[in-house]
């Protein structure tokens, strides 16, 4: 699944049969905070005065993040992350060290994060991990991708929620609030932002966005005075074809413009679909093909949808030209991951220009 501007993983589970109640009953170890209800997404806010008396500077500190209002009294030490774009999330601002369990790994990890992440145990390689799995790691700290760690259609209490996790004393921290359909790169830096206070790590976080920044902007640069590609985003699908509606901030990013963008992004937390005429009447000048990957080993490949894309949209320009490209199912995520997609996109869309 995928929120306008950048990858929203609708996630395959595993699920491991457990009583709430039983789960609930047991503790997760170490200090992380106390957690009540609150509005707002996130603005971090720290006192002097409890900074001054805190043992470590910066802490006790105060975050908002989607309704809840999470304190630290210290940097978490045992975090587990629920999925991909979380994990390099964490191991782009380098605390790594303090995560002890990941998940949701559908794609490589990104080759700089690798020796990183292989230092730690996956709790749930295709999925969530189970209650057992996610307590045995006695985590005080859990950061996921959207605000609710059960998603619509999957077993009901087959994961904890964050309402759960609260009653654990387990703090949770998530980079997608429930409802928000449009996630750009600013409201990601402000996340790694958070985080990196979170984690005692601001300069770290801070870096670490700078380096993002300085890849998108060099693109960016190569772009300037381009005009943008018409380009129909294909997320699958024979007869209806599934899109991507808004404007797509990733693919603007490429130097591409979404030609279904006055469409809303999501539609019952699935992409809209169009038919072919309709794509074939605003004649895409270039077609992006999503790869799911391991999400979905039953997926078509790339090769036989593009195929299929040749013979059913054979009179538009993008098939006659051969302009095809591909993104990753995680690409628009954020972080480094992004960066490189970005560039890729972007010498697909204008391989004129010297790259």
């Amino acid at each position: 699944m995928r929120i306008s501007g950048l990858v929203q993983p609708c996630w395959k589970l595993t699920v491991t049969a457990a009583a709430v109640a039983a789960a609930l009953a047991a503790t997760a170890c170490g200090s992380g905070g106390s957690v009540t209800s609150a509005a707002g997404k996130a603005t971090a806010t720290t006192t002097a005065a409890a900074a001054s008396a805190s043992p470590s500077a910066g802490f006790p500190l105060t975050i908002s993040n989607c309704g809840q209002k999470l304190t630290f009294d210290s940097p978490p030490a045992r975090t587990v992350s629920m999925d991909q774009i979380a994990t390099e999330a964490l191991l782009g601002i380098g605390v790594g060290k303090s995560v002890v369990g990941t998940a949701n790994q559908a794609e490589p990890i990104w080759p700089t994060l690798k020796a990183a992440y292989d230092a730690i145990p996956v709790i749930g390689k295709q999925g969530y991990p189970s209650k057992e799995q996610l307590l045995s790691v006695q985590p005080d700290f859990v950061v996921g991708n959207e605000q609710a760690f059960t998603y619509t259609g999957f077993p009901s209490g087959s994961n904890f929620t964050r309402a759960q996790l609260t009653a654990m004393h387990v703090n949770s921290f998530t980079l997608v609030c429930n409802g928000q359909t449009v996630v750009t790169q600013e409201d990601l830096y402000q996340d790694y932002t958070e985080l990196g206070e979170i984690f005692g790590v601001p300069a770290q976080a801070a870096k670490f966005i700078a380096t993002v920044k300085a890849g998108l902007a060099a693109t960016e640069g190569k772009l300037a005075g381009q005009a943008p590609v018409d380009t129909f985003f294909y997320s699958g699908g024979t007869g209806p074809l599934g899109t991507y509606g808004g404007a797509q901030e990733g693919l603007v990013l490429s130097g591409g413009k979404n030609l279904f963008a006055s469409l809303p992004p999501l539609v019952g937390g699935m992409p809209p679909t169009v038919s072919a005429e309709q794509v074939i009447a605003r004649n895409p000048a270039a077609i992006l093909v999503e790869n799911e990957g391991e999400l979905d080993p039953t997926s078509p490949s790339i090769a036989q949808e593009e195929a299929y894309l040749r013979k059913t949209l054979a009179t538009t320009t993008a098939v006659k030209n051969g302009r095809f490209c591909v993104t990753g199912f995680y690409d628009f995520g954020g972080g480094l991951r992004t960066v490189a997609a970005v560039a890729s996109i972007a010498k697909c869309l204008h391989p004129d220009l010297h790259w």
